[in-house]
């Protein structure tokens, strides 16, 4: 299952967030990521090179918007980023796609901004919005948000 992107951040400040989309009443929750340990990258550059180093990480260019997609092999995770020049730049998106006890899947969203606040929200919202039409295709729109 492949994935697009998303986004948000701070200011003047890096801001990681974390995203669930919810199944049948299609609300979004937000909530601040965790804090990033001490050997996790500390820019989008970093997270690109850390990623470049992990087996079972496949990468593509999109066209014509020049995206770069970091996809796992077994489509379970895909991060987007930001192409220089795009409002938001630069930037990453985190996509994981989840599995339940009970069967039920979900779609955990990260994002990692270093941009301006206003154009990091924007691209969230807009990301957001791609995650929950992604869940609408999906069969019996079983994509339910993570147990808090």
């Amino acid at each position: 299952m492949r994935f697009l992107m998303a986004l948000a951040a701070a200011a003047s400040t890096v801001t990681m967030l974390s995203f669930a989309i919810a199944g049948d009443s299609g609300a979004v929750t937000q909530k601040p990521a965790e804090e990033a340990t001490a050997s996790a990258p500390k820019t989008v550059a970093g997270v690109l090179a850390a990623l470049k180093t992990r087996p079972g990480i496949q990468f593509s260019v999109t066209e014509p918007d020049h995206w770069t997609i970091a996809t796992a092999s077994d489509f379970s995770a895909q991060w987007s980023f930001t192409p220089p020049g795009h409002y938001a730049h630069p930037a990453v998106v985190q996509r994981l796609l989840k599995k339940r006890p009970n069967g039920d899947m979900y779609i955990e969203m990260s994002v990692f901004c270093e941009s301006a606040k206003a154009a990091c929200d924007r691209l969230s919202e807009e990301f957001t919005e791609l995650n929950r039409q992604m869940r609408d295709q999906m069969p019996h729109n079983n994509i339910e948000p993570p147990v808090q």
